[in-house]
């Protein structure tokens, strides 16, 4: 987590939209990987929490956002999966 949080918002924007394009694309196979890495990048932050809580000092807000935004998700696991670990 060396990287600082401008350069992260840089990386993010051009990976939301690409998130948004697949998710809301016609064929159904690429839509259901959009969801299987929206799961996989809550499952690594949940990871990277898990591993590195003692060196994350101003990256909460950030987690904390990925895990409001996980949570107004339409898709059940993805929601559960940022609860529990808010928890």
């Amino acid at each position: 987590m060396t990287r600082i949080r401008m350069v992260w918002a840089r990386i993010w924007s051009v990976l939301a939209n690409h998130f948004i394009a697949a998710g809301s694309h016609h064929d159904e196979k690429i839509a259901i990987w959009s969801e299987i890495i929206q799961r996989l990048i809550v499952d690594c932050v949940v990871q990277m929490i898990k591993s590195k809580v003692e060196s994350i000092i101003f990256g909460w807000r950030s987690v904390f956002m990925i895990f409001t935004t996980a949570s107004d998700d339409d898709l059940e696991p993805i929601v559960k999966s940022a609860f529990e670990n808010v928890e």
